[in-house]
């Protein structure tokens, strides 16, 4: 029997995201729109061919009801506030792809 150390160096199923958008899906920020948003987000993912390394999850409560929908983006540690599904290309152009910031939807940087 190996340990999962010995048993490398073996291929990955899958390669690395880039980059993981969490989407608040609670209740408040559903009703403002946070679902239409991740089909947005993820329809334009596709439309410029980074859907496989840019991952869209929806979560749970992230603690910050009615300034939402909330949005986090990792590693890179931003937070977005208030961002609706119209913001969804402009994320994913400028942040996401471009890595520049939509500085008007930003809510916090993580350290």
């Amino acid at each position: 029997m190996e340990t999962h150390a010995q048993a490398m160096p073996h291929a990955h199923a899958h390669r690395p995201m880039r980059r993981h958008v969490l989407v608040c899906g609670n209740i408040d920020c559903a009703a403002r729109g946070s679902i239409a948003l991740i089909g947005e987000l993820r329809r334009a993912l596709k439309r410029v061919g980074r859907e496989r390394e840019i991952r869209v999850t929806r979560t749970s409560c992230m603690g910050r009801c009615g300034e939402g929908p909330t949005v986090a983006v990792y590693p890179d540690g931003i937070w977005y506030r208030g961002v609706t599904p119209a913001d969804a290309n402009e994320l994913v152009d400028c942040h996401l792809v471009g890595d520049r910031l939509v500085g008007r939807l930003i809510d916090a940087i993580m350290q």
